[in-house]
């Protein structure tokens, strides 16, 4: 791995910093209970793990973890807590007796739809003191840098298991 040049390491920490910037304002106590209202909050593992079930459902446990990006047993601790809520439900796959299908419970669906609803018309007024071109714009690019950061994960996950492998 080389490292950037100046220049590019200094708009990386930009970058870097406005992403920590954004995580942590969009999860904040007064976002989050605007957002749930009349609902307790979600923790943002288990609104990221019920965005993902209702927009993929029906789901099996292992897809959640992958769409979450994460260890599958992050991905079961957020959906059994999902589940103590009566917010999803579990049942077997028809089609593979070892897998477990996953879907929002009437309960789940209409909360996750509030939330939304509520997130983007927050997103909306916030978005207000751009210039339209403006908005297009950040869209476009957050969306190329969500694919880029995939395809570098990618790169990364497979030079780390060749990298492993022992040499003959």
């Amino acid at each position: 791995m080389t490292s950037p040049d100046h220049e590019t390491a200094l708009l990386a920490e930009r970058i870097r910093s406005a992403w920590r910037d954004l995580r942590r304002a969009g999860s904040t106590g007064a976002v989050r209970a605007h957002l749930y209202e009349p609902d307790a909050p979600l923790d943002v593992a288990q609104a990221d793990a019920l965005d993902l079930i209702v927009t993929n459902a029906p789901v099996r446990m292992n897809e959640v973890a992958a769409l979450l990006r994460v260890d599958p047993s992050t991905a079961t601790r957020a959906i059994a807590k999902l589940h103590e809520r009566g917010l999803v439900t579990r049942a077997p796959d028809p089609h593979d007796g070892r897998a477990v299908l996953v879907t929002p419970s009437p309960h789940g669906a209409d909360l996750h739809a509030r939330v939304r609803a509520r997130a983007n018309t927050l997103l909306a007024e916030t978005l207000d003191a751009f210039q339209p071109h403006e908005r297009e714009a950040l869209a476009t690019l957050m969306e190329r840098l969500v694919g880029a950061i995939d395809d570098r994960r990618l790169d990364v996950t497979d030079h780390d298991l060749t990298s492993t492998q022992p040499t003959r």
